[in-house]
């Protein structure tokens, strides 16, 4: 069947069926080549908004600058069963990716001298993949089989995980491991927010054998896996920058050295685009199957052009939230906090201090906020001690938990790790 009769049956099946209309959203206006069948495609958008009945008569008092003769002509000789209407809707859509296809072509050969001819190529795929996917609505007998069975199997395994191990034990207990969605590990600078992630990253990969992607836009790639070796052998970082280390520790490097050699951590350093970050996770995922994705850090990713703050936050806190839906897989994103903290008598963050935060509180599954109170005060109490502070968590409790932190490793531990040191 040719784009143009697609078309027409598409709209007949809409006429024949208004059950269809719910699943408008399926399509879009310029996937319709005709620039008639595109406004009428366009006005049953509006109209299934209504809530009215839909009929002929009804319809085109709704829209006057459609005539009652076209439509009837449509619905009564176009040769459609309203049965196939998905597969027109798949066919159709089909067509609209070659045709998008040629025009990218095309657009790539005016454009052939332009140094970002590849990053521009790329985006206009990928947002035709993205045009490409599939909406569908469920009923609830399909979903809610799904939730018993999964409510059935979490009560013969009552104590398994319905995330992935973060390698802390009461992290673990409050946000039941880090569960496909997305995340944010937030603090100011100098609280160890990213010796945290890679300490979760480090868990991840070595005992619970998943597979890491891990981008950094602050570190070298080299300088995050010096982190990785500090934080593993347990060896002073200025040891192992200096190469000043004897015997024993010499013999600790070598070994969690292959041990991290072996792993299946995937690190890039060399993107910041938004679109090349997205780009790349859906590389992993395709290529090597990751399980989890770390960002670090989120105020450094480069988001288009001409967008304030607020908006650049947003972007890319629902590209975030789309990628994460797309893969499958927990995206932690770490974040740095706005100077709020400094102000106050008590510097302990608060969920208002993300800067921009209200789309990254809206679209996060968990917020996860880090304090040392050591830093502000050498006379603490709380001396080699981190407040983890859970200010969002979509499904289960927040609240406060502290782990040791072994300062010169730059390291977080649970607490019973530190008492039987």
């Amino acid at each position: 069947m040719e784009a143009v009769q697609l078309e027409r049956s598409i709209l007949a099946c809409f006429f024949l069926d208004q059950s269809f209309l719910k699943d408008i959203d399926i399509l879009n206006e310029d996937d319709f080549t005709v620039n008639e069948h595109r406004k009428t495609f366009a006005n049953l958008k509006s109209f299934a908004k209504t809530g009215l009945i839909l009929d002929l008569v009804t319809y085109t008092s709704q829209f006057r600058d459609e005539k009652i003769i076209y439509l009837s002509h449509l619905v009564s000789q176009v040769n459609a069963s309203s049965k196939n209407f998905y597969d027109y809707c798949k066919q159709l859509k089909a067509f609209t990716s070659k045709r998008k296809l040629l025009e990218i072509t095309e657009k790539i050969n005016k454009n052939i001298n332009d140094p970002e001819i590849f990053d521009i190529a790329e985006r206009e795929i990928l947002s035709i993949r993205d045009n490409n996917k599939s909406k569908q609505m469920y009923t609830s007998r399909e979903v809610i089989d799904i939730v018993v069975q999964q409510t059935y199997d979490r009560a013969q395994n009552p104590n398994k995980l319905l995330g992935i191990d973060t390698g802390f034990k009461k992290l673990n207990e409050v946000i039941d491991g880090f569960q496909p969605g997305f995340h944010v590990i937030a603090a100011r600078p100098g609280m160890g927010k990213t010796s945290f992630a890679i300490d979760i990253a480090l868990n991840c990969a070595l005992k619970s054998d998943k597979k890491v992607g891990f981008f950094t836009l602050e570190l070298s790639k080299e300088q995050i896996y010096q982190k990785m070796l500090i934080q593993e052998t347990m060896i002073e970082g200025d040891h192992i920058f200096k190469a000043r280390m004897n015997d024993k520790e010499w013999e600790k490097f070598n070994r969690s050295a292959s041990v991290l050699y072996n792993s299946r951590i995937f690190v890039s350093d060399d993107i910041s685009k938004l679109e090349e970050i997205v780009s790349q996770a859906r590389r992993l995922k395709k290529q090597e199957d990751i399980d989890i994705v770390f960002i670090d850090y989120l105020q450094l990713i480069d988001c288009s052009h001409g967008l304030n703050e607020n908006e650049k936050t947003a972007k890319i806190s629902r590209t975030l939230m789309a990628l994460w839906k797309e893969l499958g897989i927990p995206i932690i994103a770490i974040a740095q906090l706005s100077r709020g903290p400094e102000s106050r008598n008590d510097r302990r963050p608060r969920l208002a201090d993300l800067r921009n935060s209200g789309q990254i509180e809206q679209d996060a599954l968990t917020v996860i906020m880090l304090y040392r109170d050591e830093y502000y005060d050498p006379n603490s109490k709380d001396q080699g001690r981190a407040e983890v502070l859970i200010e969002k968590n979509r499904f289960g409790p927040t609240g406060m938990f502290k782990l040791g932190f072994v300062g010169p490793m730059t390291k977080f531990v649970d607490i019973e790790r530190v008492a039987n040191r």
